[in-house]
């Protein structure tokens, strides 16, 4: 199998083309995927192939927290576990706390703290020199390459030891900060394996700060060491809680999750600090031990001003919350985390990991597994809309692993779509007819609008990130779900979540996956939608309205083509349906529709089922 060069740099971005015919594949598929079909690790039916592999990683790490200077020290061992068939001369890792180096290059404003100091690195327990190129290690950007003395064989494993150290870095920062030495949300913060997948080989993609990430996924065993008095909310669960929690505390846990569908207050204003909270006398400190299996990531929030709540959901899953008290909605926001996990699990697929955190911090909202990094907002709907949007991410992309720097609306236009469905059921409102319909309308078509396709990283300077992940793509699944039905774009997402649950998806595998459930060729609507900026505009250009039949001309000026209903009503207010069916677009512009009778008012899309740009012109009335 072909694969591209492993150089410390962005990789090239591949962009869907136009269709070569109407049977090409979804949104014309790169050569990189085409030749992953022809090698039976993927399929052209969404369904990884009979030689489908992927490696993993599991994480052994130690570090401590000092609030005072609020640096960060550790050491971790890495067992990567190659199971593709190539032997591996190098080895990616991910320094993401190097995007906030002096000179480093980035794509949004940064505090600068020095970024991550790489102390040692050994592999299979041979120390590895700096630079070495014969077996060793350099830093570029925020990737840092091992050179074991041999190729990892395939289907062997490898162990990597890393100590290193790092600031972090200072409030108002993106997705992690230091907030006056009170609160910490510290993530992106120890060495991590880079991916190595059967469609590309090495991610070697840089973080710049907009872009998100591709890990693989593994066990962790993660000690944590913090003054006594300071409370973790993590990934994974907590091993030691006898060792670090109260009596008191253990306790009130254990009457929690004896008491599932209630908010139990683990941890009151009263009870903190040390000694009260958690073990040890004040100056001591404690290690807490967390365990996570089957995660890709592990992230941690600590303060010794936070509260805890836990809410238990009817299926066993810990909903906690972790925050300061003074902000007042946050009592409810353990129980939002529950209801997003019970909606969810339903809607989707069951959320498989025991717990869910929401911290309070420094972070305006960035998810990892088990554990969701909020504002310090006291606003019930803002506090409701960004929990349960944060906690959606628990499926994609934590169950559902895909390159979100490259294909953002995996993870960011999927949880956008669903969040809105799910905070209009939590509200008790109506769900909204096809997601974020306004700030699409806002820009389509306009040189502010970018493919959904393109990198995350090399979308325009005009602020089109948020259009192209978030915005853009829930538009238009709401629009797949009305030219599907809804039954079959339900069931084709949770067979989705389902088949590439711990796996690593491209888009063709969910655009093929779709058309097998649709049953039908999408390339249509994938092409103009997801590769390109095609809008929909369709109007009426004239009517001709007769005592015995109605005639009226259609035309499309947008080159997104959808099956439009055109709706008459007579005047005796009886209505008549006509639907546009795609291939009536077929070499055309233009449509002609005739009823029997004479219709008094004509409109396109009467229920607002698409994107219609410009909708002053989808209605007739006549007398």
């Amino acid at each position: 199998m072909r694969r591209i060069a492993t150089a410390l740099w962005i990789p090239a971005v591949l962009l869907a083309g136009a269709p070569r015919s109407a049977m090409a594949q979804a949104a014309d598929a790169p050569a990189a995927f085409r030749a992953a079909v022809a090698a039976g690790t993927r399929t052209d039916t969404g369904v990884p192939g009979p030689g489908y592999w992927q490696n993993g990683a599991d994480y052994v790490i130690e570090a401590t927290l000092d609030p005072r200077d609020g640096r960060v020290t550790g050491r971790e061992t890495i067992t990567y576990h190659n199971r593709s068939p190539d032997a591996l001369d190098r080895l990616i890792l991910h320094l993401d706390q190097n995007v906030f180096a002096p000179g480093a290059r980035r794509n949004r404003r940064a505090p600068i703290t020095g970024g991550m100091y790489v102390e040692s690195v050994s592999v299979d327990g041979v120390p590895a020199e700096s630079r070495h190129p014969g077996g060793g290690y350099q830093e570029a950007l925020t990737l840092l390459e091992v050179r074991p003395a041999s190729p990892v064989a395939p289907g062997s494993s490898v162990t990597v030891e890393v100590s290193w150290s790092f600031t972090v870095p200072p409030a108002p920062t993106f997705r992690n900060g230091n907030l006056d030495g009170r609160v910490f949300a510290v993530a992106q913060w120890y060495p991590r394996m880079a991916v190595y997948d059967d469609v590309y080989g090495w991610d070697t993609t840089p973080y710049l700060g907009d872009g998100e990430f591709y890990l693989e996924y593994g066990d962790f065993d993660v000690s944590l060491t913090v003054p006594s008095g300071w409370l973790i909310g993590a990934t994974g669960t907590l091993a030691n809680a006898e060792d670090v929690l109260t009596d008191a505390v253990v306790a009130r846990l254990a009457e929690a999750r004896s008491r599932p569908g209630e908010t139990v207050r683990i941890v009151a204003p009263d009870d903190r600090g040390a000694g009260r909270s958690t073990r040890g006398a004040s100056g001591s400190s404690v290690t807490w031990r967390f365990e996570a299996d089957d995660v890709r990531d592990f992230a941690f929030s600590t303060s010794n001003e936070y509260v805890w709540d836990l809410h238990r959901t009817a299926g066993g899953v810990d909903a906690q919350a972790f925050y300061r008290p003074e902000l007042g909605a946050w009592e409810e926001a353990a129980r939002y985390a529950a209801f997003t996990i019970e909606t969810l699990s339903d809607w989707i697929r069951p959320y498989p990991w025991p717990q869910v955190s929401i911290t309070e911090g420094p972070v305006g909202g960035m998810e990892y597994p088990m554990l969701v990094f909020n504002p310090g907002t006291d606003n019930p709907r803002g506090l409701a809309g960004v929990t349960i949007h944060e906690t959606a991410h628990q499926w994609f992309p934590m169950t559902v692993g895909s390159m979100e720097a490259k294909h953002a609306f995996m993870d960011e236009g999927f949880v956008s779509y669903f969040d809105e469905e799910a905070a209009a059921v939590l509200w008790g409102e109506e769900p909204p007819r096809w997601g974020e319909n306004r700030g699409y309308l806002r820009v389509a078509g306009t040189e502010e609008e970018v493919p959904i396709l393109r990198h995350t990283d090399l979308v325009s300077p005009y602020g089109a990130r948020g259009l192209a992940a978030y915005t853009k793509p829930a538009v238009m699944l709401g629009a797949l779900r009305e030219i599907v039905g809804a039954d079959t774009f339900r069931e084709a997402f949770r067979d989705y979540a389902e088949t590439w649950a711990f796996k690593h998806p491209q888009p063709w595998d969910f655009f093929h996956l779709v058309e097998r459930h649709a049953g039908r060729d999408l390339d249509w609507f994938w092409s103009p939608a997801f590769a390109a900026t095609a809008t929909l505009d369709a109007g009426i250009e004239w009517v001709e309205a007769g005592a015995d039949s109605t005639a009226v001309g259609l035309v499309r000026e947008g080159a997104l083509v959808v099956p439009l209903t055109v709706r008459f009503t007579d005047a005796r207010g009886g209505v008549t349906d006509r639907v546009v069916e795609v291939e009536a677009w077929t070499g055309t512009s233009q449509v002609r529709l005739t009823v029997p009778g004479r219709a008094v008012r004509i409109e396109i899309d009467p229920q607002g089922a698409f994107p219609d740009i410009d909708r002053s012109d989808n209605v007739w009335s006549g007398g």
